[in-house]
C-alpha cells in the first residue's frame, strides 16, 4: 500500500514502467474507494485517512492508468484481515464522530497519547471487539461481490512497451 500516499500516481506508475522489464509483473494494492464500507461509513471510513492518503482510487481509474503499458491479469477486493480491521475501526470512528484515526487506534498504535479518558477508551474497545465478527462477514460478502475494502491488481508489462 503506497500508491494512495503519492501526490501523482501516474508519475509513480510511469517510473515503475520504466524500471520494470517487459513481461514483468506489477502489483498494486490500495483502499478501494468503491467499496461497500466506504459507501456505508462515508467520512468515518477508517481507510479515508486524509491527509495521509492523498489519493482515493478505484478499479476503473487504476485500469486506465495501467492500460497503455500493461495487461491486468488479476483483480480482487478480497482482503479479509484488512477489511475486518478497517470495518471495526470505521465503527469506532462513527461512534466517536471522527474522520481521523479514532482515539483508541491512536493509543494502541502509540502515535500519540490521546485525550480520551479511560472509560471512553474501554467503551471504544468493546465496540471494536463487537464489530469484528460483523466486519469479517461484511468483508467476505463484499469481497465476493467485488466491493471489498482493499483493491489489488496484478498487471503484466506488455512486451512492446
Amino acid at each position: 500500500h503506497s500508491l494512495e500516499h503519492m501526490s501523482d500516481p501516474a508519475a509513480t506508475v510511469a517510473l515503475a514502467t520504466r524500471l520494470l522489464k517487459p513481461g514483468g509483473l506489477l502489483t498494486i494494492a490500495v483502499p478501494n474507494f468503491d467499496s461497500t464500507q466506504r459507501r456505508w461509513f462515508g467520512r468515518h471510513w477508517f481507510a479515508m485517512s486524509v491527509p495521509v492518503h492523498r489519493q482515493h482510487l478505484s478499479r476503473r481509474p487504476l485500469e486506465r492508468l495501467l492500460t497503455p503499458h500493461y495487461d491486468v491479469l488479476r483483480f480482487s477486493t478480497m482482503a479479509l484481515e484488512q477489511g475486518t480491521f478497517i470495518f471495526a475501526h470505521s465503527v469506532v470512528n462513527a461512534l466517536t464522530d471522527s474522520h481521523e484515526p479514532n482515539p483508541l487506534y491512536e493509543r494502541l498504535s502509540l502515535r500519540q497519547p490521546g485525550s480520551a479518558g479511560m472509560l471512553s477508551l474501554v467503551l471504544q474497545g468493546v465496540a471494536l471487539l463487537a464489530a469484528l465478527p460483523v466486519g469479517f462477514v461484511e468483508s467476505l460478502v463484499s469481497g465476493w461481490l467485488d466491493r471489498g475494502t482493499v483493491l489489488t491488481l496484478v498487471a503484466q508489462k506488455r512486451r512492446e512497451s
